[in-house]
């Protein structure tokens, strides 16, 4: 794997030709392990393409499947093209969705958001899903993807989570 960066994942400084390896799957387990928790991390991909075959909802899986494979986690999809929510309306937090999606969320350690551009936007499924469940965001960490040709819609991504006063990191 060659990595553009000058710094490696430890931070240390690499020279321009050298190849810096992934470290093994048990040594990055351990590693992990050691440092955060000690069971395996619970991470929750929530694709938000209405469209089959998305790029984004691709793309999360991608990041699910590295996050199993190299890191022990545990992981769960929430494909919101086949989960139906209701429109948001803070009266209504009794739908069965809801409160099944709620259980998942909780169980979740780290999130990671993928969205299509949908005119210069997160995509309407998404922004919906983050009305029902902003508060299950507290205290956990989350990244987001956005399959796009340009920038903007990652920006409204961006700020949307940033409302939401959390930590958050690009993919």
């Amino acid at each position: 794997m060659e990595i553009s960066s000058k710094k490696n994942s430890e931070g240390l400084e690499a020279n321009d030709n050298q190849r810096i390896e992934p470290t093994s799957r048990n040594e990055s387990s351990s590693i992990f392990r050691k440092y955060r928790m000690k069971r395996p991390i619970r991470i929750i991909g929530i694709g938000s393409s209405m469209r089959e075959h998305s790029y984004s909802t691709l793309a999360v899986k991608m990041v699910l499947d590295l996050s199993k494979k190299n890191y022990d986690a545990e992981t769960n999809l929430l494909d919101l093209r086949r989960t139906k929510l209701p429109i948001y309306n803070p009266n209504d937090s009794f739908h069965t969705n809801i409160q099944e999606i709620g259980h998942l969320l909780e169980w979740a350690d780290a999130f990671v958001l993928a969205s299509p551009d949908y005119h210069g936007s997160m995509s309407g499924v998404m922004k919906n899903f983050l009305d029902h469940f902003w508060e299950e965001f507290a205290g956990k960490t989350f990244g987001y993807i956005c399959a796009s040709h340009g920038r903007t819609s990652m920006l409204w991504m961006e700020f949307a989570l940033w409302c939401f006063n959390k930590w958050r990191a690009r993919f």
